[in-house]
C-alpha cells in the first residue's frame, strides 16, 4: 500500500512541475509579445502623413485627417510634389528604375518627368511622364524610351518644357515634355 501512495505523490509532483513550467512559458511568451508591440499606436500625424504619401503613389485621394480641427497646410499648385529637379529614386511603378525627376508646369498643367531605365533592361534609358491633378494625385504613367540604349538617364537641366538628360555613358538626350517626344 505504501507504494501506491508514493506513486500518487510522484504523479502529483510531476503534474505540479508541468503546470509551473507551462505558466512560466506563458509569462515569457506574453512578455515577448508585449515587448514586440511596445511602440504603441501610431501617432495621428504620422498615420496621416503615411496615408497621404500612399495616396500620391497610387493616385487616390488621401483619407480625411484624424484631427479635423488641425490647421490645413498651405496649398501649392502641386500638393506634396516639390517643384524642380529632385534627386531621389521614387518610382511610379516597379517596372522602372528611377534616378531622379523633374516637376514643373507645361502649358498650364503640372507634370512629373521621372528619369531612369527599364527595370527589366538597365541598358534602356527612359522617361516616365505623369500629369498632376490639383489634389496632388497623378495620372497613369506614360513611358518613353531613349532613342538609343545608352544606359540609365538622369535629368540635368530644364529649359521651358525641354528636359536635358544624360546617360551613364555620357550620351545626352533632350525630351520635350510638351510634345512627349525626344528631339
Amino acid at each position: 500500500m505504501e507504494k501506491s501512495g508514493t506513486s500518487r505523490a510522484m504523479l502529483a509532483l510531476r503534474i505540479g512541475v508541468l503546470a509551473a513550467l507551462t505558466l512560466i512559458g506563458a509569462v515569457f511568451a506574453y512578455r515577448h509579445i508585449a515587448d514586440a508591440s511596445s511602440q504603441g499606436p501610431i501617432p495621428a500625424a504620422k498615420r496621416d502623413r503615411e496615408a497621404k504619401d500612399a495616396s500620391r503613389r497610387f493616385g487616390r485621394r488621401a483619407p480625411k485627417p484624424s484631427d479635423t480641427r488641425a490647421p490645413r497646410p498651405a496649398q501649392s499648385s502641386t500638393p506634396g510634389w516639390e517643384k524642380g529637379i529632385v534627386d531621389d529614386d521614387e518610382s511610379p511603378s516597379s517596372d522602372y528604375a528611377i534616378r531622379n525627376r523633374w516637376v514643373g508646369t507645361v502649358h498650364g498643367s503640372d507634370v512629373v518627368v521621372f528619369a531612369g531605365a527599364s527595370a527589366s533592361d538597365a541598358s534602356q534609358g527612359l522617361v516616365v511622364v505623369q500629369q498632376l491633378a490639383g489634389d496632388g494625385s497623378a495620372s497613369d504613367p506614360q513611358a518613353f524610351v531613349t532613342p538609343t540604349k545608352a544606359g540609365p538617364v538622369h535629368v540635368t537641366t530644364v529649359h521651358g518644357s525641354r528636359v536635358t538628360l544624360v546617360a551613364d555613358d555620357g550620351t545626352t538626350f533632350t525630351f520635350d515634355a510638351a510634345t512627349l517626344r525626344f528631339d
